[in-house]
This record gives C-alpha cells, structure tokens and sequence, in this order.
C-alpha cells in the first residue's frame, strides 16, 4: 500500500475513534444522576496516552520496518565501499513490498552473481523499470560474495546518505532517471551513426552472441537493448561489437544469441556498427506480421 494513503487511513482511523469516544464519555458524563463517576474522572488522563498508544500500534510496525530495514541497508553500503569488489549480477526476481513512495514503488529484488544470491530492496522509477534477467553491477563482500548491494547503493551510500539515490544502470530511485537519460542519449547517438552506416557503411553478417535489455521501454512498448554480437565480414577477421537500440517486442525474437542478423559497419573504425535496415525490411517481408 502506499505509505501517504497508509498514513491518512490511520489518522481517520485514529479520529473516528477518539470522536466516538469523545461522545460517548461526554454522554455519560452529561446522563449520569449526581455528576460524572468516578471511574469517568479516573479515566479522563488517559484517554490522550491511549490515542498515542492506538497510533504506535497502527504505525510502528510500518516504521520500524522502513527505519530498520533502511539503516542495515545503509550500513551495509558503507562498509562495501571500504571493503567490496565490484561484478556483475543477474536481476532473478523482483516483488513489490507495497510501498510507495513519491509515487515511486519499492521492490525487493533476488540477484544472483557465480550461484550466490542476495536480496535487497530499492526504489524503483515508473520510468526506467528494471526486468528480470537484466544484469547490473554491483559491489560484494569478498569474504561473503551474500553481501551485494548494486553500485548505484554502494557509491551514492556517503553523498547522499541513503540507498538508491546516485545514478547507476540499475534500481535505485533517481539515478535510474539520470541513467535512462543517459541511455536515450547514448541511443539517439547511435541512431544517427547508424543512419550514416546504412548509407556509407560495409555489409556483413553478425552472429548474436547476448542481448541484455536496460529495463527502459521506448514508446511503452519497445526496450532499450545492447545487442551484443560477433560481425563476421566477407573475406576479413570476424570481430566482437556492440549495439544499442530499441526493439520492438514482436521482433525480439530475432536477436536473440545464436541468431544471425545483418550489419553494416565502418571498416575504418570497427566499433561503429549498426543494424542494416535493408535486411531489415528483407527479414519483417519474409516474416508477415511480425514487423521490427
């Protein structure tokens, strides 16, 4: 649930029943033959305490669940920037913990890194979703490789005194919205090289060796992906190389590893490459109904 909605859901809890009861004491008091009774009187210092003591027991749990969890996390930054090793790990799973914040969801996340796997929770942007499969660097105890945290948490630990708040590709509040920024530039990039290849560029055969979406869809419908491949040009050396673009979801099938795709690329400099977009309409024609 969202923690704001939470919040107001308790406070007019909390006043539906200091009302009613607020009446209902005045009723008797107002009622009762010779004055109020003892027991009213009594009772009378209490009833303040009693509202607070309804209170904490609505919200503590909320709280301390927040606070606590929010703080090992923190601590646990701290010391892998002091202590960790960078990798890389493989998002397994997410599950929403229902709370929101800032219209911001909160995720658990299972990664797994070598066989062993960590959870931890971050703020995850509406904008920039992360996905299952998607891989993130991450920062880990050499003496418990249990102990990771993504970067973004490890790094932005002492600046911003709390988890999730430095940009990095991976979950973490804002920084994923200065990464998916940053993202969509890097492609409009290489869009317009990609433009220039087609026109100017050598044709070749690509064998996908990796396709490693960024958790950011393009028109809500199409991720943002790098694509990585091994170009393979006639009569020359094959060579690794790397793609950045938006594909769309009915084509996705196409690039993944093992399939073979057509490139065009710069022979001058081998790390401009991009997807040839005459084999493109070629394979959308062969294939009907299921466009790129």
């Amino acid at each position: 649930m969202d923690v704001q909605r939470y919040s107001q859901r308790v406070g007019t809890a909390v006043g539906i029943i200091g009302g009613v009861g607020g009446v209902t004491i005045g009723a008797i008091a107002s009622f009762s033959k010779g004055g109020p009774p003892a027991w009213l009187d009594k009772a009378v210092p209490w009833i303040g305490p009693g509202i607070f003591a309804l209170i904490a027991i609505a919200v503590g749990p909320l709280i301390l669940s927040l606070v606590f969890g929010s703080a090992k996390q923190h601590s646990e930054a701290r010391r892998l920037e002091r202590v960790g090793r960078p990798g890389t790990a493989t998002i397994v799973s997410m599950t929403d913990t229902g709370v929101t914040v800032n219209n911001d969801p909160e995720a658990r996340f299972v990664v797994e890194m070598d066989g062993t796997q960590a959870t931890f929770t971050s703020l995850v942007s509406r904008i920039a979703f992360p996905s299952v499969g998607q891989t993130i660097p991450v920062i880990y105890d050499p003496s418990d490789p249990s102990v990771m945290l993504p970067e973004s948490m490890v790094k932005g630990s002492r600046a911003a005194g709390a988890p999730g708040s430095a940009p990095a590709p991976s979950p973490g509040g804002h920084g994923q919205l200065a990464f998916a920024k940053q993202m969509l530039e890097e492609a409009k990039a290489a869009d317009a090289i990609g433009s220039v290849l087609n026109d100017t560029g050598s044709r070749a055969h690509a064998i996908v060796t990796s396709f490693e979406p960024t958790g950011i869809m393009v028109n809500g419908q199409s991720p943002l992906a790098r694509v990585k491949v091994k170009v393979m040009p006639v009569g020359g050396t094959p060579f690794d190389a790397e793609l950045l673009g938006a594909f769309s979801a009915a084509g996705l099938a196409k690039y993944q590893p093992g399939k073979e795709i057509g490139v065009v690329y710069d022979p001058a400099d081998p790390s401009k490459v991009s997807v040839d977009r005459e084999w493109m309409k070629t394979a959308a024609q062969q294939a009907a109904g299921d466009p790129f």
